[in-house]
């Protein structure tokens, strides 16, 4: 039989962590909300962004001008401003050609309001010199749409940041349940802080414990539910040995964690694997449109 960990049912560590419980703090929580916000926005931005200006970044490095001629020119389907039931501003198409050393490139500008050009007028060019086949005529833009539309990459950001968080706060819980020392805390305070999650207070909880070494260390538990943490007289933690002040309480994990008589951390219901649903969700859309914008 394998030996308990003093306090609590809890093996000694090295301690096995089912995957349904891998998989819920690691997608769970704010995750979810993240890969919302990375699915939805990554459909926004694959919309817009392959129609906005980028010449910020494929235009970066020397440049060089010559005369080039305008071989067409006609209104797009895109338009600047407007509302529901005015169209805004047009945008206008030029196609143009133009020689650098002997060889001809054929390119494509954009501009909004008027076009401005006709078929056979002369255009000055401007073009990248280490790559002469990005070009665009002088005072237009290389795509149809400003590159103010970059904005939409904000809600992917903020889901991809969200993910993140949550993925990496869920390593650090499963590390300290299958690595963690068992320790009793006694708490010290708990202070209410500015942040609101879902119209909940987040709370900093303080707890003090005695480490297998007999030293005394202190850590902070940030809680939604401070009450789960102030029913008993002394908490159940599990801290880093290396980091002593690395630590978690075990009443304030999601998912309520139970040991078996053996000490080892059962697994949870089958339900806990829907919390996939969401970055498969997010794989599947960005493919999708990934395969629909660059096929």
């Amino acid at each position: 039989m394998q030996e308990l960990a003093p306090h609590a049912n809890f093996a000694v560590a090295p301690r096995d962590v089912p995957g349904g419980l891998c998989i819920r703090w690691l997608f769970g929580g704010a995750g979810l909300f993240g890969w919302a916000f990375l699915t939805l926005g990554s459909v926004g931005a694959w919309v817009f962004l392959p129609n906005s200006d980028q010449g910020w970044l494929t235009m970066r490095g020397p440049k060089a001008t010559v005369a080039g001629v305008v071989t067409d020119a006609e209104e797009t389907q895109f338009s600047i401003g407007g509302s529901e039931h005015h169209r805004g501003t047009p945008v206008y198409r030029t196609e143009f050609t133009y020689s650098v050393d002997g060889e001809s490139y054929n390119g494509v500008s954009f501009q909004t309001g008027s076009c401005g050009r006709e078929p056979g007028q002369s255009v000055q060019v401007e073009y990248l010199q280490a790559r002469p086949d990005r070009a665009r005529v002088v005072g237009m833009r290389a795509a149809p749409m400003p590159p103010y539309l970059l904005w939409v990459l904000i809600f992917p950001l903020i889901g991809g940041g969200l993910a993140f968080y949550q993925w990496r706060s869920g390593l650090r819980t499963i590390a300290l349940l299958r690595h963690g020392h068992v320790a009793l805390g006694t708490r010290l305070s708990t202070h209410r802080t500015n942040v609101q999650i879902n119209d909940q207070t987040l709370y900093r909880v303080r707890f003090s414990f005695q480490a297998e070494s007999g030293q005394r260390h202190e850590t902070e538990v940030r809680t939604l539910n401070p009450q789960a943490l102030e029913d008993d007289a002394a908490e159940l933690l599990l801290y880093d040995p290396v980091k002593p002040e690395r630590a978690v309480a075990v009443d304030n994990l999601p998912g309520h964690v139970r040991t078996d008589e053996y000490g080892q951390i059962c697994a949870p219901g089958m339900g806990v694997w829907l919390f996939l649903l969401p970055p498969l969700l997010a794989i599947v859309v960005n493919g999708v449109a990934a395969r629909l914008v660059l096929l």
